[in-house]
């Protein structure tokens, strides 16, 4: 599953979550036409921009962070049948209004 990253409304990046039977690898990648962007800025001070991607085997915590906590995060998660750990599930369908300069989109937006 994909997810479009925007930085004030322009498309800087793609996350990407990756399931294989052994592990979950999730990466994050920097647009080339966001890189040239002369006033491009990174989404995160720990994802500074690059063209490599960038892989972990745990939701990015920039990313993890934007997800509700609390009675909320519990409302979502049980009104949802999404389990606590599915990170990117949960992101993937609460974690598409952000506050802030960074939004999440699916690729079907």
């Amino acid at each position: 599953m994909r997810l479009r990253v925007y930085y004030n409304e322009f498309l800087a990046g793609s996350l990407e979550e990756r399931k294989s039977q052994q592990m979950t690898t999730y990466l994050f990648q920097y647009e080339e036409s966001y890189l040239n962007y002369r006033n491009a800025r990174p989404v995160s001070v720990h994802l500074p921009l690059r063209k490599e991607a960038y892989s972990s085997n745990v939701l990015f915590p920039f990313f993890d962070n934007l997800l509700s906590e609390g009675w909320l995060l519990d409302l979502q998660l049980n009104s949802l049948k999404i389990d606590r750990n599915d990170r990117f599930a949960l992101i993937s369908r609460c974690g598409l209004e952000c506050v802030g300069a960074v939004s999440l989109r699916g690729d079907d937006e």
